[in-house]
């Protein structure tokens, strides 16, 4: 109704007049008095009824001019849907007509109010009360439905807010574009024209926005109504007007039907500085605002905006009584989807059917789903529809094969790997893409990310050495995507070691983002970021430390606090000042970012889980055993609720417990834990995989330090056989899992046959590491112990002294392993001889955490 009221001209009530006068009396009894709204094809006017009862009334009459066959077939589709209902929720249709000119007519019930979103924020109502409101909005819709009309255009301009007796009424106006469900509103012919959105693009579902790709039900004004909960929520659109205004017909199509809106509390972290509005106008603050909301009613919401109508509440009803359970403390049914339902939507959305096997990573589902994006992409820049339609059908054909194997027919009953799946579709892209470069260059770049998340770098970086000279050669080296590539590509060059050359390739790709994007566009502070890390494996960590500094105070201040980067930054300088020997700051860090991601992205996310472990680092290394391994129990809960229980990311924390569970001397416990989380790596990743070889090396270390020698050396020794032949014999994880062998035959009495392995891991990490790293400490510590076992006090001397001064450099004075040099030095001291130097080093020993 009434968006611009207008007082009408002479003229203008002189051609309606005319037009009405002769209408067999029906007008007789209506004195018109001001116009006071007008749609596409209709207008509205105040109007006094004279008889058979005085009263004001609004009456709607189809426009001079617009009286052709579909518009008179609509008006008259109104005035039948409205004169069937009676709800107080829902204007009241009191008389209808038509003129002789065959225009129909309606007088309705005047809806003297404001747009409900208005009059909330006029009035600051309070979260509740705005749910409270709500709910009387669906109530009216539930009867609408029950009448078997869906309005198809609910929007805050259709539903006003009246006053009566004393209390607040939205009032349902408006029901222009309604559909009957069970019967016929007019005799005319109503069709909707191929072409022709139906509904108000901010509002419209995704069935709606298909046009005709599925039959309209009544569920999709439980979309429209979920679109007004989360404005009446968080003040603002899951997607904006300016986002579908600037975008064209067919992108504004894929935005409804594809994109996924944040949640309401995700997205009041993201409104800056207009948060503080859109927390004023609800009567609080931004950050309690956005707690409100975070938890029910973020997944009351996304349930009713699902874009699979299956999904959502089934009635207006079942939503009024979800908010009711919220709103009396009573459990509610919506909640967090799946992820493996999120997968299975993000294939679908791309016309992937996929029917995935157990054991196939998530890591893959995202890096195919990107190949998908990038490949779009690359289609919608080219001008030549047939070649794009000729590439996606590549490409839709190449992940179809890709994902056959996991077919039950084909996989003959056993369970399909990842490695089944990748080696495979690697082995044919050049045959799958002969002729497209481009293509080949996606596919091959989202195959090296597939191998680099299982750790498979050799081939990762084959994969990517050649996407990017695909790159080169179509004239692409610095275009986005092939910067996007040799990121992940510099990424994978660290996880493998290989610093040096990541490095440079990192520094390269940072500067031509920096010039391109700016220096604090997202993606350049993304680059920057994995660059303090390279320093950080460098061995500098003050030159690390201060980078991420710099990283992380420029996407607090342009992409926010709750960022998704940010917030990664934050973990890394958390798990930097731990490396550094700093863990009352790290643990201070690494609160902040778990409350931080709590907030933003959930208690239960994945960020919040990645910082909750970094704290309980801290918390081990300040001696806090018993808070970090409850802190961890539960991190290990949240991750197996969100990945599984053999994900890796939920072994990285089983493994963390165990080593805290060892801390407080539960070594039975912690043994157990970290056979169970060897024994789901090697059926998960098998067992030469990089994470299971950790896990091996570390249940060994908790068997030899629990006096279970021979236990553990044989997998210690299993460990170095397959690290020789994986990383190389000289390699840093192949050198460490030496020097533990090294240590257990030390503690059997066997330092003999512990000085060779223990050399050999000095040699092997001063050749691999950084001259000042951390890790060369540790060895030469363990060596200076066997040279002092064997008596060797002088040589002993020099090794534990250089020890000290390198861990004490690297980690700090107070750090539990620089401890224990001073505690080695003092044993070297108290057996040669020598006690007053021992007592000098005795006096020197400090708490971790002092």
């Amino acid at each position: 109704m009434p968006e611009k009221p207008a007082t009408p001209t002479l003229s203008e009530r002189s051609t309606l007049d005319r037009t009405v006068s002769r209408s067999a009396g029906s007008f007789d009894r209506y004195r018109l008095l001001q116009r006071v709204g007008e749609g596409g094809m209709g207008e509205v006017w105040l109007a006094e009824q004279t008889e058979p009862v005085r009263r004001q009334v609004a009456l709607k009459v189809i426009k001079v001019g617009m009286d052709s066959a579909q518009v008179v077939a609509r008006f008259e589709a109104e005035r039948q849907a409205l004169a069937l209902m009676d709800h107080p929720g829902i204007a009241t249709v009191f008389d209808g007509g038509t003129t002789p000119e065959g225009r129909p007519f309606f007088a309705m019930e005047l809806v003297r109010g404001e747009p409900i979103t208005t009059y909330c924020d006029r009035h600051r109502l309070t979260t509740r009360q705005r749910l409270e409101l709500f709910m009387l909005v669906c109530e009216g819709v539930q009867h609408a439905h029950q009448k078997g009309i869906i309005h198809r255009d609910l929007k805050p301009s259709n539903l006003l807010v009246t006053i009566q007796d004393e209390r607040p009424v939205p009032k349902i106006i408006d029901f222009g574009v309604a559909k009957a469900t069970a019967q016929h509103l007019t005799e005319r012919t109503l069709f909707t024209e191929l072409g022709a959105l139906i509904g108000t693009p901010e509002y419209m579902s995704p069935e709606q926005a298909e046009m005709g790709a599925l039959d309209i039900d009544t569920r999709t004004d439980i979309y429209a109504l979920g679109v007004l909960l989360y404005e009446l929520l968080t003040g603002s659109l899951p997607f904006s007007r300016r986002e579908l205004g600037q975008a064209g017909f067919s992108e504004i199509q894929r935005i409804i039907r594809e994109k996924e809106p944040p949640r309401p509390s995700t997205r009041i972290t993201e409104l800056g500085a207009a948060s503080t509005e859109a927390a004023s106008n609800r009567h609080t603050e931004p950050l309690r605002l956005a707690s409100e909301l975070r938890g029910d009613l973020d997944w009351i919401t996304m349930r009713a905006l699902e874009k699979d109508r299956t999904r959502r509440y089934q009635t207006a009803g079942a939503l009024s009584a979800e908010i009711l359970r919220y709103l009396s403390n009573e459990p509610v049914s919506a909640g967090p989807p799946s992820p493996a339902y999120r997968a299975k939507k993000f294939l679908r959305r791309h016309r992937v059917g996929v029917a995935a096997g157990a054991t196939v990573a998530a890591a893959l589902i995202v890096g195919l789903g990107a190949a998908l994006i990038g490949l779009r992409a690359a289609v919608r820049a080219r001008d030549a529809e047939a070649t794009a339609r000729k590439q996606a059908e590549s490409a839709l054909e190449f992940v179809s094969d890709m994902f056959g194997a996991v077919d039950p027919r084909l996989a003959r009953g056993h369970d399909v790997t990842v490695a089944e799946i990748v080696d495979p579709a690697a082995a044919k892209v050049a045959r799958s893409f002969a002729g497209d470069a481009e293509g080949e260059a996606v596919v091959r770049g989202v195959i090296g990310q597939a191998y680099s998340n299982l750790a498979r770098y050799p081939d990762a970086l084959r994969e990517f050495d050649r996407a990017f000279e695909l790159r080169q050669a179509l004239g692409q080296a610095s275009t986005p995507p092939a910067l996007s590539l040799r990121h992940n590509w510099g990424a994978t060059l660290l996880a493998s070691g290989d610093v040096a050359r990541a490095r440079d390739l990192l520094r390269q790709v940072w500067q031509e983002r920096s010039v391109r994007l700016g220096p604090t566009h997202r993606d350049a502070l993304a680059t920057r970021s994995l660059l303090a890390y390279a320093r950080q494996l460098a061995g500098d960590l003050d030159g690390a430390t201060a980078e991420i500094r710099e990283v992380l105070r420029d996407q607090e201040r342009s992409l926010g606090p709750g960022d998704r980067d940010t917030l990664e930054s934050q973990c890394s300088l958390a798990d930097m000042l731990n490396s550094a020997g700093q863990p009352e700051e790290a643990l201070r860090v690494a609160h902040e970012a778990a409350t931080r991601a709590a907030s933003a992205h959930g208690a239960d996310g994945d960020l919040a889980l990645m910082a909750a472990s970094i704290e309980a680092e801290s918390l081990d290394d300040l001696s806090r055993h018993e808070e970090a391994a409850t802190l961890l129990a539960r991190v290990v809960r949240g991750k197996e609720r969100l990945y599984g229980p053999n994900h890796p990311e939920t072994l990285v924390s089983m493994d963390l417990l165990a080593s805290s569970l060892k801390s407080l001397g539960q070594d039975e416990r912690a043994i157990t834990l970290n056979r169970a989380v060897v024994d789901r790596a090697t059926r998960t990743l098998g067992e030469g995989h990089a994470s299971t070889l950790t896990y091996m090396n570390n249940l060994a270390q908790a068997l030899r330090q629990g006096g279970r020698l021979a236990e553990a050396e044989p997998i210690f020794r299993r460990v170095i056989e397959l690290r020789s032949q994986h990383d190389g014999p000289r390699a840093t994880e192949t050198m460490i899992a030496t020097s533990n062998l090294g240590l257990l035959l030390l503690q059997r009495n066997a330092p003999v046959a512990a000085l060779p392995l223990l050399r050999e891991a000095v040699d092997g990490l001063r050749s691999s590491l950084p001259p000042d790293h951390w890790m060369i400490g540790v060895a030469l510590l363990n060596l200076g112990r066997c040279q002092t076992a064997l008596h060797e006090h002088s040589v002993a001397e020099v090794t534990l002294l250089d020890a000290h001064a390198r861990l004490q450099k690297s980690l700090g004075a107070t750090h539990g392993r620089t401890n224990q040099a001073r505690m080695a030095l003092t044993g070297l001291y108290t057996a040669w001889g020598k006690p007053e130097k021992a007592k000098t080093w005795r006096e020197s020993l400090e708490a971790p955490g002092q």
